[in-house]
């Protein structure tokens, strides 16, 4: 892929930072938070705060191999040159079914504009917002980056104007820890919250995915998960508990956050709340999903998995083909009609099965790249490093559980056909195809 127009010296800690955390802050700090207060009550922001430090056990993988090499490729750079070039079939299929997720951010877009500007229709909205993104992106790497260097300060700007107005008109009786809506369903129903909430925490690590394009990789791109995971703890724990004390438990069990922020913000404030938080957060996942997106799928054609025309360049060093069909497949789903849980459902499988290979690559740094790790400035002993990737991997295998528990028989069948069709193809290109390595 061809260097990124903009600045040479490629991306710096700060805009990794803002990519981060507008990848990791999505609509669920939103939606989420009203169905976690239904099942603990009000300490569902103690449960945020455990859900953002067992999502780490998402990340430590990813951020460990990112401070031992830089990445070609993110997932797809990882599970290949940790357990083989075998591997590069499967994951190429994964990431481009990655691609089918993008839609789940756009169709909610357009639902949160028109709910500012019910003249304007959400589906529209939609296209329209996904469109002149997806064209902004087409200017390189850069360009994504200044366009998320802005939106998510405002961002988190506005979740803090939230949770420190609210903050100030919480009833001093709702902060008991003896009130009998703080634990409502027990030890079960916290657990349960922190289920919830754990999916909304871990966005962070898609960080490596611009490894190649950062200035200091092996630095930058972990430093950037961490510090990204420390801003998410802070706010998700801090509107999590303006959410859950404010209003009567009644009031807000499974409703959105926006009911709250209606009743606390003057009119004027509540429109920013609702145009710096949902829209903003939906709008910086958007903007840095097309290229972190896009990347493995360049690599993995360069390598030989795919035809020539997914790594074809434009001037700006942009895959333009693959910006093309992931704007396509954002738009697929407004066309249809589908649900967010139809769109996310239609490739978990596959995308599961990534993220355990993902583990188990991070499990041989410390032998098939030994004098790397042992001189990575975030080497611990071995044996506690195999300790906190053991965990990872329980962790993974849980929530991997957790999602394929509910899925309908058609679905089922979907993602295995999926899954089938990745095997082969992988055992196809290994021995038909040629290919070939594209060393970091």
């Amino acid at each position: 892929m061809g260097a990124q127009a903009g600045d040479n010296d490629g991306l710096s800690l700060a805009q990794l930072v803002w990519i981060g955390v507008g990848q990791v802050i999505g609509v669920g700090v939103v939606t989420i938070i009203g169905s976690a207060l239904a099942a603990s009550g009000r300490s569902a922001w103690i449960a945020y705060m455990v859900a953002v430090f067992l999502g780490m056990f998402k990340v430590v993988p990813i951020l460990f191999f990112s401070a031992v090499m830089k990445i070609q490729g993110g997932n797809y750079g990882i599970v290949t040159r940790a357990l083989g070039d075998r591997m590069g079939g499967l994951l190429t299929i994964a990431s481009v079914c990655a691609w089918v997720v993008r839609g789940t951010a756009v169709v909610a877009l357009g639902v949160y504009v028109h709910s500012v500007f019910p003249s304007v229709a959400a589906g529209l909205a939609s296209v329209i917002i996904w469109t002149i993104l997806v064209a902004i992106n087409l200017f390189g790497i850069n360009a994504m980056a200044k366009i998320q260097s802005l939106a998510t300060p405002l961002l988190l700007f506005a979740l803090a104007l939230f949770a420190i107005i609210g903050a100030t008109k919480i009833p001093a009786g709702n902060l008991s820890f003896s009130n009998p809506d703080f634990l409502t369903n027990g030890a079960g129903g916290f657990a349960t919250a922190v289920v919830l909430l754990v999916y909304s925490c871990y966005g962070q690590s898609m960080v490596v995915n611009y490894s190649a394009q950062a200035k200091n990789p092996t630095k930058d791109v972990p430093k950037a998960m961490l510090i990204a995971t420390l801003i998410i703890l802070v706010i998700y724990t801090a509107v999590g508990f303006t959410a859950a004390n404010v209003l009567p438990l009644a009031e807000i069990a499974g409703q959105p956050l926006t009911g709250t922020a209606k009743a606390i913000l003057p009119g004027v404030l509540f429109v920013f709340f609702i145009v710096g938080g949902p829209i903003m957060a939906l709008l910086t996942t958007c903007n840095s999903g097309i290229s972190a997106n896009s990347m493995p799928v360049a690599i993995a054609a360069r390598e030989g998995w795919l035809p020539e025309i997914f790594c074809r360049t434009n001037k700006y060093g942009v895959p333009w083909f693959n910006y093309i069909c992931i704007w396509l497949i954002g738009i697929f789903p407004i066309a249809m009609k589908m649900s967010i849980a139809q769109i996310t459902n239609f490739v978990l499988v596959i995308q599961s099965l990534q993220n355990i290979m993902i583990v188990l690559s991070a499990f041989q740094l410390p032998t098939k790249f030994k004098t790397d790790w042992e001189k990575c400035w975030l080497h611990i002993p071995n044996g506690l490093f195999y300790m906190i990737m053991t965990i990872s991997g329980l962790f993974e295998l849980f929530i991997v559980w957790n999602s394929l528990k509910n899925l309908t028989p058609v679905l089922v069948v979907i993602n295995l056909v999926t899954l089938a069709f990745a095997i082969i193809f992988g055992l196809y290109k290994v021995k038909n195809g040629k290919i070939k390595r594209i060393e970091d």
